[in-house]
Parts: C-alpha cells; sequence; structure tokens
C-alpha cells in the first residue's frame, strides 16, 4: 500500500548516494504518499489546503497521530457511509486544519477542524441543500450538521462535526442542526 520510505532513504544513505529531503515535499505526503482512511477517502484529501500551500504552513501536512485517528474515524463512522449511500463522489472543502492555517483562514478558535473531527464538504453533481437533506435522512453519528452561508434554498457547503470520533458513541447523542 505505502512504501516503507525510511528504509529507502537509509539505504541510500548506506551506499553513500547523495539523498537530501526535498523541501517542498510534505513529510506526510513523503512518509505515507496514499495512507488510506476508508475505502473512498484519503488522508491526503483530508490535510489538503491550497492556502497552507501558498502561505507555507508546512504543519499542516504534519498532523499528530492523535489527528490522524480522528481523521480515520470521521471517515469510517460518518463519510464512508454517506459515500456509500449516495453512490457517487463527495469533495472535502475543508478536512483538517492546523492551528496557524485555522488562525490564517479566520476560523472559530474552537473549530473541531483543528482535531480533525470536522469536514466541509462540496457535491458538484448534486445540491448541496440535496447532501444536507440526505445526511439529515440518513441519521448519522454526527454532533453538528451545518447549513453554512449560501441562502435558505441553497448552502455555499456542509458541513458535518463529530467530537469524540475516536470513541464513538453506541447512541448518535444530539444533533444540532444550524442554519
Amino acid at each position: 500500500r505505502w512504501i516503507d520510505w525510511k528504509f529507502v532513504i537509509l539505504f541510500l544513505r548506506f551506499w553513500n548516494i547523495g539523498f537530501s529531503f526535498p523541501t517542498s515535499l510534505n513529510v506526510v505526503y513523503f512518509f505515507y504518499p496514499a495512507m488510506i482512511l476508508s475505502p473512498h477517502f484519503s488522508l491526503a484529501e483530508m490535510l489538503e489546503s491550497q492556502t497552507a500551500r501558498r502561505k507555507g504552513i508546512t504543519e499542516q501536512f504534519s498532523p499528530p497521530a492523535e489527528v490522524i485517528e480522528n481523521l480515520k474515524a470521521l471517515c469510517t463512522h460518518i463519510l464512508e457511509p454517506l459515500r456509500i449511500e449516495i453512490g457517487k463522489p463527495i469533495g472535502i472543502s475543508s478536512g483538517y486544519r492546523c492551528a496557524k492555517l485555522n488562525r490564517t483562514i479566520g476560523g472559530a478558535k474552537n473549530s473541531q477542524h483543528v482535531l480533525g473531527q470536522a469536514a466541509d464538504l462540496k457535491a458538484t453533481w448534486m445540491t448541496h441543500a440535496s447532501l444536507f437533506h440526505t445526511i439529515q435522512e440518513m441519521k448519522l453519528p454526527f454532533d453538528q450538521l451545518i447549513w453554512e452561508y449560501g441562502t435558505k434554498e441553497e448552502p455555499a457547503w456542509v458541513q458535518l462535526e463529530k467530537l469524540e470520533l475516536a470513541h464513538p458513541q453506541k447512541e448518535f447523542g444530539k444533533k444540532e442542526l444550524e442554519y
């Protein structure tokens, strides 16, 4: 599934083959280029940020292990069942955000994105309102389903949040719908 790059680097160093770690390559993408969080979601897409790339916020691409576990749980318990139900790809416009990136974009100080417990969803093949209502009907184990900006008829995107994803509750618990 992924190449053990640490072994490759040690091998190259042992044989005195010149190698320097490319500064433009992110650590997570280098060591875990195709880390799969669920059948339809990868770590790379949950970390992607054009703003972080433009502004050189490299910590965005090497999250702590706890964040990766939260992202895996988010994908496994919420995003993957949604993807299977809909039968078509779901775009992630924002998954994890490191604290520096969150401050840079003006995110909420207590944003669940910083913990890897939230995702902003976009769909190009259905309306965001339809996506929002499908999520409601599925009764997925989220804590917040948010109709983000847009109009009363169509949100600009849909945000899902789940707290303590590494230990999901048996019952779905409180569900808040914000318009």
